[in-house]
């Protein structure tokens, strides 16, 4: 009896969200993705239809249409030249590809675009340059990274039915050389990592810790009505948020942020209320063609009310066959294509969703965040 009340309770809030965000012509919706990178040798990333008519974002495109503000990161480097700089002396994994990359993200429906990762510095200054201008070739709007420190760490401010939503952008700690700084390019990091002693390596929260984002917060609440910080953390593979990225996330939602979005784990971490703000620590993979043994990934789908609080947060999940030997009867799908999880995935997306301290229940294929 008190399962049949719980379940006509969730199917009265799920139809009284969906009528009111009809009706109110005043509500945004915020789209969110985590890491796209287009750029693979893979054998069957090369030898399917590949790139040709957003061949890999056909199942992602229509939640995106759900969405006015579409964000997601791009964990790559492009160029419009026939000739590529010198990569990053020593740096395992690099990436780089054409600037048309840009073309099938925008084309798919994205339309916000966080370049603070791990790569954007792939090709040194020169791959950021030339990323750089590639978007502001194509009038895409990004955020997180510059030619300096103060350009890194400026907002993107979108503007949307009379509301401003600002993006700032960071990375954790990397090589230091990856960091902006007066001098140098690169992306912020969300910490001070040289306070008064030698630069600090580790990602160490303390007491005493200076959050760049507090100041950069401080600095542009005045105009701004939404604030989401996006944020390049927390060890890759680590299906559970570190103890530095829950103390980070929540640092910036007390300094201000209405809205947190991590990624580079390369896997869905846990989605948490925080004083009534929302904090995703690893949005996880997106399209990424890269051989892994979690076939989990997902779109989040945020309400925006009139008042700029967040009072609906979706969960879109979707599930990507990266491995040939999954023996999950996934032989009839796509290697590296995100397909919507139905009947066992959409159970096994669920446990997942548990396991790793998502509070979230089901309704028609849909996730809804308690």
């Amino acid at each position: 009896m008190k399962i049949a009340i719980l379940h006509v309770v969730r199917l009265f809030i799920v139809l009284f969200l969906s009528i009111s965000s009809k009706h109110n012509p005043d509500s945004i919706t915020i789209i969110a993705g985590g890491d796209i990178n287009l750029v693979s040798k893979r054998p069957d990333y090369i030898k399917t239809n590949s790139l040709n008519d957003n061949y890999y974002f056909k199942h992602i495109t229509p939640v995106l249409k759900r969405g006015k503000i579409r964000f997601c990161n791009f964990e790559q480097t492009v160029t419009d030249r026939t000739y590529k700089p010198r990569p990053w002396p020593g740096k395992a994994y690099v990436f780089m590809g054409p600037g048309r990359h840009l073309d099938i993200v925008t084309k798919s429906g994205f339309n916000v675009i966080n370049i603070a990762n791990n790569h954007i510095m792939d090709y040194g200054t020169a791959g950021l340059k030339h990323t750089i201008n590639a978007l502001n070739k194509r009038e895409i709007l990004w955020f997180g990274a510059g030619m300096n420190e103060k350009q890194a760490r400026k907002a993107l401010i979108v503007h949307f039915k009379g509301k401003r939503i600002a993006f700032l952008g960071y990375i954790m700690r990397f090589h230091p050389n990856f960091h902006a700084n007066r001098y140098r390019a690169g992306c912020p990091s969300y910490m001070n990592h040289n306070q008064g002693r030698a630069y600090i390596y580790q990602n160490e929260i303390t007491e005493n810790t200076e959050f760049n984002f507090s100041k950069d917060i401080n600095r542009i609440k005045q105009f701004a009505d939404m604030i989401i910080i996006s944020i390049h953390f927390g060890p890759e593979y680590y299906t559970k948020p570190s103890n530095y990225q829950i103390k980070t996330a929540r640092a910036a939602i007390d300094a201000g942020a209405d809205l947190v979005l991590g990624h580079h784990p390369h896997v869905i971490q846990k989605i948490e209320r925080y004083k009534g703000k929302i904090i995703c620590y690893s949005l996880g993979n997106l399209v990424f063609p890269s051989y892994f043994t979690d076939p989990y990934v997902m779109l989040l789908e945020f309400k925006i009310g009139p008042d700029m609080k967040i009072y609906s947060t979706r969960i879109h999940p979707f599930v990507v066959k990266n491995r040939h030997d999954f023996n999950l009867c996934m032989d009839d799908y796509v290697m590296f294509m995100p397909v919507p999880a139905k009947g066992r995935w959409l159970k096994g997306f669920s446990y997942m969703l548990k396991q790793r301290g998502t509070n979230a229940y089901e309704q028609n294929g849909i996730f809804y965040l308690k």
